[in-house]
């Protein structure tokens, strides 16, 4: 099928329960007698807001992906991937259950909102898909002549996603919260730095990602902060 029909099928599916969800709750509060009940009323008006807003989630993911694969990156600066690990943690449901480990000389070049967009869906992917509770490990070292971010959680990605797993809308949650969006971000952030995201570790017991960039090269640092540089 043509991308644009195979697209447009895939986003009318994932609009499709929401909206149907949205519609059901209005019809039952326009009967006639419905917002005498308060209580049932809150009800079904709490089930409109999460529609609604799993709808802008689902919107706003698209547009970032959209933007990142049509427009790449505009702006490369000099930027300190642990510092940038660090700040993407914040807000995180859960952050407490990750163990950070950051390595010296984490430098890359790139854009600091999209990079920190990339690794907190990793971090969120983890956090969500793995037990409650349990430790994530997220080691950020430097390897020849790469940065490489390493997520490891508890759990499997079953058997029949491991090749879909950074596709359009392809999520196992049961919550209905994920968008199916998060990993594909990812990916489009890390290929638009001349890196990657892979899946090297479906589980059991660990799965594992990891985002690979190459690493900021000395002159680079040295342009950036005014010609002083110290290796780590």
């Amino acid at each position: 099928r043509p991308f644009v029909e195979t697209f447009a099928a895939d986003l009318s599916h994932e609009l499709k329960n929401p909206v149907a969800a949205i519609r059901a709750s209005a019809e039952i509060l326009d009967e006639e007698g419905a917002l005498e009940e308060p209580e049932e009323a809150r009800r079904f008006v709490k089930r409109i807001r999460e529609a609604t807003a799993r709808i802008e989630r689902l919107l706003s993911d698209l547009l970032n992906l959209a933007q990142i694969e049509a427009r790449g990156i505009d702006e490369f600066d000099v930027l300190d991937m642990g510092d940038l690990l660090l700040a993407s943690t914040k807000g995180l449901e859960g952050r407490e259950r990750l163990n950070v480990s950051v390595k010296q000389d984490a430098k890359v070049r790139g854009d600091a909102t999209w990079l920190g967009r990339a690794m907190a869906n990793l971090l969120e992917n983890a956090l969500v898909h793995s037990p409650k509770g349990s430790p994530i490990e997220v080691l950020l070292e430097r390897k020849k002549d790469n940065v490489v971010l390493r997520v490891i959680n508890h759990g499997e990605v079953p058997a029949r996603m491991v090749k879909r797993v950074f596709a359009r809308f392809v999520t196992t949650r049961q919550d209905k919260g994920g968008t199916g969006l998060g990993l594909g971000i990812a990916r489009a952030v890390a290929e638009a730095h001349s890196g990657q995201v892979e899946l090297v570790q479906p589980g059991p017991p660990n799965v594992e990602f990891q985002l690979t960039l190459p690493h900021a090269s000395l002159r680079d640092v040295a342009l950036k902060v005014g010609g002083s540089f110290t290796k780590q």
